[in-house]
């Protein structure tokens, strides 16, 4: 998830007092080589769909009793380690004002759109200078080997040196 999911929140068909479609998805997106680990992924979960396009297959759960009931626990109950994090609790909050049905509020309005900039943004600019501002990152090497398998790349620029 660190490396190839997202947290997604939209706002859709807005009315001037509220959104008339508000969406919240969890993704994750691999190459359509790895169209079975996503398999694996929904299987285990028992919710989501799968959807492939080209060289890209997408894992969603966008039906919100399955966000609520599987997918937020399962990232209160595992933290995340990269800017990912940061998307969760705003997807989270998110999720919050929706289950509780603040959506309609000023203040319930006014707090998705924040949380959908947010997002945006943590995706957009990462923090210069690298850091992801919390003290209980834990990186292991299965953390590590799944990063590196999402977003890393190994090259030689030359003979004498190859990169990661």
């Amino acid at each position: 998830m660190d490396a190839e999911g997202k947290f997604y929140i939209g706002l859709r068909y807005f009315n001037g007092t509220y959104f008339g479609n508000i969406v919240l998805t969890f993704q994750i997106g691999l190459h359509i080589d790895d169209h079975h680990v996503l398999e694996f992924i929904q299987k285990k979960l028992h919710c989501g769909h799968i959807s492939c396009s080209g060289s890209k297959c997408n894992y969603y759960v966008s039906n919100k009793e399955d966000l609520f009931n599987i997918i937020i626990p399962i990232f209160n109950s595992r933290v995340l380690n990269s800017t990912k994090y940061f998307q969760f609790l705003n997807f989270r909050e998110a999720a919050t004002i929706v289950q509780n049905n603040e959506q309609h509020s000023a203040v319930g309005l006014a707090n998705l759109i924040k949380l959908r900039l947010a997002n945006k943004d943590i995706l957009a600019k990462p923090k210069s200078d690298g850091t992801i501002n919390r003290t209980n990152v834990n990186i292991t090497k299965y953390w590590l080997v799944g990063f590196i398998e999402g977003d890393a790349t190994f090259s030689t620029v030359t003979r004498k040196s190859p990169r990661l």
